[in-house]
């Protein structure tokens, strides 16, 4: 597995006494690759472990993985007095392994956090010594599986009146639209600390719903396909 951050930076302004802006961006690339040779046979020699020495039923086979991505990010904060935080970022994605008919995958974010036991009219309590109030929303998401977007073929022999030639016959049904399955989370909750900070207290409620969800949908045997292909095709 192969992991490289690309050309990035962050940038801060102050914008006046009591903003300061924040820019963060950069690129990311990952490539998962994976391969592998197989031999297989009976009656080994005793005493080997090499395939070179098998009589009988010997086979071999070798297997293929690889899954690219590329992405690219910005994001954007803001803070007010030190008390108020605003971001906002955005990040796309393009896999190897979507359809080859759909482009980049978007995955906008937001979040806000509010210091509010630094303001003046946050009543004075002697056991509360902090409390933060925080939200945020964002998109993720889960991409197909290798080659799940691409139609694959399987070798086979075919017989024929001149003798055996050498056929393929179909093995995975492809779908050019494969695109990622999206979940979009949003959250809120707060953070407190207690008795000059030797108890804190942190509460997070969230929701999370998936669209685009990636599931095998079955195929009649009349379409003259497989039994199976992936789709984009429901909500949970």
């Amino acid at each position: 597995y192969l992991y490289r951050g690309l050309p990035s930076g962050e940038g801060t302004f102050q914008l006046n006494s009591d903003l300061i802006s924040t820019t963060t961006h950069g690129t990311t690339y990952s490539r998962d690759n994976e391969e592998g040779t197989y031999c297989y046979g009976s009656a080994l020699v005793p005493g080997t472990a090499s395939c070179g020495t098998v009589s009988n039923l010997f086979e071999i086979d070798e297997d293929f993985f690889e899954v690219r991505t590329i992405g690219a990010y910005v994001q954007q904060e803001l803070a007010w007095r030190d008390r108020v935080f605003v971001a906002a970022g955005l990040r796309g994605d393009d896999n190897s392994a979507f359809g080859q008919d759909f482009g980049f995958a978007y995955y906008p974010s937001a979040s806000i956090s509010w210091v509010i036991g630094d303001e003046e009219f946050f009543p004075e309590l002697s056991f509360v010594s902090d409390l933060r109030l925080r939200g945020a929303w964002g998109v993720s998401g889960l991409q197909p599986g290798f080659r799940s977007a691409t139609t694959l073929y399987d070798p086979t022999t075919v017989a024929t009146a001149g003798g055996d030639v050498p056929g393929v016959t179909l093995d995975v049904t492809g779908n050019t639209l494969l695109k990622p399955e999206r979940t979009t989370e949003y959250e809120f909750g707060f953070d407190t600390g207690l008795f000059n900070e030797r108890l804190s207290v942190n509460f997070t409620y969230y929701n999370k719903t998936s669209e685009d969800a990636l599931i095998e949908r079955r195929l009649p045997g009349s379409v003259g396909l497989t039994t199976e292909v992936l789709q984009n095709l429901a909500s949970r």
